[in-house]
This record gives structure tokens, C-alpha cells and sequence, in this order.
């Protein structure tokens, strides 16, 4: 039962340590692993060991004892808490060296998108902080917060570009995500790789051209870094080109740029895409649905319920690609409505709920939805992360995507066009998701200081006020744990004023004998035998009168073959009594 009890206090032990559950901070997640690892062993030690073999202690702990240890311990906590915070970028570099060792000619995808959630809500960010596990969760029943703080600064480089960007619905995106299973869009277990530039530019390796139909877009984008996480490139969909020396593809469509430079605060790069919509390819235009680069492009989750309900959809749906590819745009605009707060109130599936519960969500039900759909007619797809829409301001040429832009839209992968945007969300109630608005003749941009990626929210703040709480808390359940821990062993001491000793607990017999030599003024020494001590004794007249059997019974338990009798042991006592009292009425007498 201990070992079952250690096993299992590791094993959360783990779970915490690698980020579970995933709504509570680092230093509360070190913090009830080292707890939990101390009461697990404290619980491990407890058992009973034979007497002759168990040492006792020479006295009882003092302040200075449970100080030390106390001490220890805590020093112990934030050893654990620096490495936590310290070993992840080192074993990264470790990462990245290996890979580039071993993977050298292989993709990639190592981020981990996630909302970052709070309790009742989960705040909107177009980058979505990456958080070690490599997937997005799929919910309902909670909130979404929208917050207006600036995240990507974006400057066409011609007036082409800008009019490309404001006339039509458009994006930027961060990364995109492949396999669904459990409600969670996650990433394809693919080796990185290292791309470097021969020039001014960095051109990215394509197996095929761009599509004719989709224009180049030449901006200059503008961001900090993914604080505590990945930064990864953000662009209009397609990278073709991007200025910088070096990048790290690690995954389809995604990349992550080199760290800043000491002197540097942020980044700052141009690129040149070829972002492609479903709505900019011609109606005369056949599409086919091409061969799907990895078969979790067209993998369905294995869950029984969900197939149905995708397959009793899409078998209303007939025609040619592209009209069956609208039906799917058109169920989804005539059945569901747009909700940044899609109830559940009978507890399914996030998905399942989207499609026959409420009826009700935001775009990452939309994209999954779309999604799955065209996967159930046999056209590859993914969901991509960004943000669309943006403010343009006219007199700096500027477009300024916020937090509340961000977006989620789906992908799906066309014979001689690649991967092509299929967004299937509808407008909102007060805005139209995906179209840029014009800012004010006399409307100024936020500075640069207001662009941030880790705006703290007010659960954010609440929560940065609880950690000296919890830490005082979990300071305290220390100290109850380390005196249980000290309540299992208790102090064992002998009767005589000289103090106590290392043997096993000695007979009653021996301990009243002990006892009585001491208020006779004559106390048995330590290492002092029975034999010598009775000898002693016996010199100034003091013996007890059973002295010679009591000494032919202790040597024959101690040192010969007989075994202890409950009934001779009590007799000594009984005379030992007596010979304590006569002694005590002699010197009253005297």
C-alpha cells in the first residue's frame, strides 16, 4: 500500500511539473509537487521495524532541530522552482542542436496554441500563448473575453498591397493545427528544421509554385515576442519570402524566428505572401481536392456519435466540389448562430453541442466544424490561428490588429492551389468578423508602448495577489507535515538523571532497579553491567535481598536461551517495591 501510495504521488507529481492542470502558475504547480512528494515519503518511512534493531534518539529536538530542516526544505522549493524556470531554455538549445543533427531535411510542428484561460472565461489573443503541450482545446460554457490592446502592427509596402488588404476580408496568421481528437486540435508530430538565407532574404522551400490566382502581398510587420513561449512568424498565409537570416520551420505553414538580440525589444521584419481564398478562385474554375500531404489531414476523430452526426450532414450535400464545398458554408450560415458564450447545458462534446446541442459558437467551432465536414467528403484540411479585420490608418499606412481580431479559419488543400482559406464563420451581431475598419481622419495609432502580448487581466492581477497566500499556506501544511513526520518516532528516554541510552527499552524490572539506585544516591552508570552494579551495592549494604536471583534471571533472558516470563518479571517488581520502601523508611527512620 505505501509503494502503491509513492507511485501514485509521483505520477501527479509529473503531471504538475509538465503543466496539468493548465489554468494554475508555475510556482503553485512547483509548490504542491515538492508538497506532495514530502508526504508521500513521510508515508513511505512508516512502518514497524523489530525492537533490537531500532536506534533511538539521545534527546528530544529542539528549536534549532526543526529550524534547520525547515530551512532545508524551503531551500529545496525554490531549487526546484529555479530549475523549472532555468532548465527549459537550455534543453530547448539541446533540442534544437539534435534536431538539426538528426532532422536536417524534415518539418516540423513543435508549438502548443492555447487559449489562455481564466475561470469563467477565456481571453482572446491571435497569438495564443504556447503552453508545452502542443494542442488547443475545443469548449463551451465559458466566456470569451475580447480585450482591445494592440498585438501586431502591420504596413503595406505599395497601394496595391493596402487595397488588397482593405477591400477584401482578410488575415494574418501564427500557426495551424492538424490532428483532432478529444476535443483538441493539436500539432503533427513532425522534427524541425533550421532554414537559412543565401542573401538579403530568406525564401522559403515550396514543392510547388503559388497558385496563378493568388496575388503577392509585400508588407512590413511589426511585434514583440511571445513572452515565456515560441515567437513565431506572423504574415498573410502563404510565406514565400521573409527578411531575416534564419528560421525555424517547425511545422507545416509555421515558423519560429530567432531570439532578439540583447539591444532588441522586439521584431520587426517584411515579407512577401500569397494569401488565397476560396472566393478569389474563378467559378469557371474546377476544383479538385488534392492528394493530402499527411493522412491526419483527412482523419476523422474514432468516435461513433460525432461520425454520424458529420456524415447525416454531408449526405444532403451533392454537386460538384466547389457546390458542396458552399452547402457546408450554407448549413452552417442557416443552423448555428455566432456566440462568444455557447452554452452546454446537458454536458457533450464541444463539437457535438456545436452541431445538434445548442447550435450556438465563435470561430473555433465554425473552423472545426468546416473542418471535419470537408474532411467527411474527402478534402484535406487543417485550422489555422491568427487574427482578421485590423483599423487602418490611412495617414501612416498602417493596419492595427488587436486582441479581439483574433480569429481561427479553416484550410482546406486544392489540386494545383495548395492550401486554400475556407472561412465559414458569419458576422457577429455588432461587427463583421474579417473586414478592416477605416480609423479617423484625425485618429492616431496606439504607440508602441501599448503593444503587448501579456496585458494583465484582472484574473491575471487576483491571481498575482493569491501567490503570497498560497505560499504562506503551503509554508504551513510544511510544518504540519514535518511534525507528523517527527510524532512517529517519539523520544525515548531512560529514567535515570544521567540521561538516556541507544538500547532497546529495558524490562520494567530493570527500569524500577534503576529508578531506586538513584534515590538511594547511588544511580547506575552508564556501560555499568547489573552484576557490577549489584556489587556495588553490595559493598555499602544497600543490596535488595532478591539480588542474586534477579541477577541469575536477567543474564539467563539476556544472554542464555530462556525467554522473558510475564509472571517472574512482575514477582521482581512487586520486590523490588518492597525493598524501595524499606530502603525510603530506613532513612526516614535515620
Amino acid at each position: 500500500m505505501r509503494t502503491v501510495f509513492l507511485l501514485l504521488a509521483i505520477s501527479l507529481t509529473y503531471a504538475l511539473l509538465r503543466g496539468w492542470p493548465e489554468n494554475w502558475g508555475l510556482f503553485l504547480r512547483a509548490l504542491l509537487a515538492g508538497l506532495l512528494l514530502l508526504a508521500a515519503l513521510s508515508f513511505w518511512k512508516i512502518h514497524d521495524q523489530p525492537p533490537a534493531t531500532e536506534t533511538k534518539r539521545s534527546r528530544p529536538p529542539i528549536w534549532q532541530d526543526l529550524f534547520t530542516a525547515m530551512a532545508a526544505i524551503i531551500g529545496m522549493e525554490f531549487l526546484l522552482l529555479g530549475f523549472l524556470l532555468g532548465a527549459p531554455p537550455q534543453a530547448e538549445t539541446l533540442a534544437v542542436i539534435v534536431d538539426d543533427y538528426f532532422y536536417e531535411e524534415t518539418a516540423s510542428q513543435q508549438t502548443n496554441p492555447s487559449a489562455k484561460p481564466s475561470n469563467n472565461r477565456l481571453t482572446t489573443s491571435g497569438h495564443l500563448l504556447l503552453n508545452g503541450h502542443q494542442s488547443r482545446t475545443l469548449e463551451t460554457g465559458r466566456e470569451v473575453f475580447q480585450s482591445n490592446r494592440p498585438e501586431v502592427y502591420l504596413w503595406p509596402k505599395s497601394p496595391r498591397d493596402a487595397k488588397r488588404l482593405l477591400e477584401e476580408v482578410h488575415y494574418i496568421r501564427s500557426f495551424t493545427l492538424a490532428q483532432y481528437d478529444n476535443n483538441r486540435w493539436s500539432a503533427l508530430p513532425r522534427p524541425p528544421r533550421t532554414l537559412s538565407s543565401t542573401g538579403e532574404t530568406l525564401k522559403i522551400p515550396r514543392s510547388s509554385p503559388p497558385s496563378p490566382e493568388a496575388p503577392l502581398i509585400r508588407c512590413e510587420v511589426y511585434h514583440l515576442p511571445h513572452l515565456g513561449t515560441q515567437s513565431l512568424v506572423i504574415t498573410p498565409p502563404t510565406l514565400l519570402e521573409i527578411q531575416t537570416d534564419t528560421l525555424r520551420q517547425t511545422g507545416p505553414s509555421t515558423f519560429r524566428l530567432p531570439p532578439l538580440a540583447a539591444e532588441q525589444k522586439s521584431y520587426r521584419y517584411q515579407t512577401t505572401t500569397a494569401p488565397l481564398k476560396l472566393t478569389d478562385l474563378p467559378r469557371t474554375k474546377l476544383l479538385v481536392a488534392g492528394n493530402s500531404p499527411f493522412p491526419s489531414y483527412l482523419k476523422i476523430p474514432d468516435n461513433d456519435l460525432l461520425e454520424n452526426q458529420l456524415t447525416l450532414i454531408t449526405n444532403t450535400f451533392s454537386g460538384s466540389l466547389r457546390d458542396q464545398l458552399e452547402k457546408i458554408r450554407d448549413h452552417l450560415a442557416e443552423n448555428y448562430r455566432y456566440s462568444l458564450f455557447p452554452k452546454n447545458p446537458v454536458n457533450i462534446g464541444p463539437l457535438e453541442n456545436f452541431l445538434t446541442g445548442s447550435r450556438e459558437g465563435y470561430c473555433d467551432h465554425y473552423s472545426t466544424a468546416t473542418a471535419l465536414l470537408a474532411r467527411s467528403l474527402g478534402i484535406p484540411s487543417r485550422v489555422a490561428y491568427g487574427w482578421a479585420g485590423g483599423k487602418y490608418f490611412q495617414s501612416q499606412n498602417l493596419i492595427v490588429y488587436r486582441a479581439r481580431e483574433s480569429h481561427a479559419w479553416t484550410e482546406i488543400f486544392l489540386k494545383d492551389h495548395g492550401w486554400v482559406i475556407f472561412d465559414t464563420t458569419p458576422a457577429a451581431e455588432t461587427r463583421q468578423e474579417g473586414l478592416s475598419s477605416l480609423a479617423s481622419a484625425n485618429e492616431a495609432p496606439p504607440s508602441s508602448a501599448d503593444l503587448q502580448f501579456d496585458d494583465e487581466d484582472d484574473d491575471e492581477r487576483l491571481s498575482r495577489l493569491l501567490k503570497p497566500i498560497a505560499a504562506l499556506g503551503g509554508l504551513a501544511l510544511i510544518l504540519f507535515l514535518f511534525g507528523l513526520f517527527l510524532r512517529r518516532a517519539p523520544v525515548q528516554t531512560a529514567s535515570s538523571p544521567t540521561g538516556s541510552t541507544t538500547l532497546p527499552r529495558s524490562p520494567h524490572y530493570l527500569e524500577a532497579f534503576r529508578r531506586i539506585s538513584a534515590q538511594l544516591g547511588l544511580p547506575m552508570q552508564p556501560g555499568t553491567t547489573l552484576k557490577q552494579h549489584l556489587a556495588k551495592l553490595q559493598e555499602v549494604g544497600l543490596a535488595p535481598e532478591n539480588a542474586e536471583y534477579l541477577l541469575s534471571y536477567h543474564y539467563q533472558i539476556t544472554y542464555g536461551t530462556e525467554k522473558r516470563q510475564k509472571a517472574t518479571e512482575k514477582a521482581l517488581s512487586a520486590d523490588l517495591k518492597k525493598w524501595e520502601r524499606a530502603r525510603l523508611f530506613q532513612n526516614e527512620k535515620s
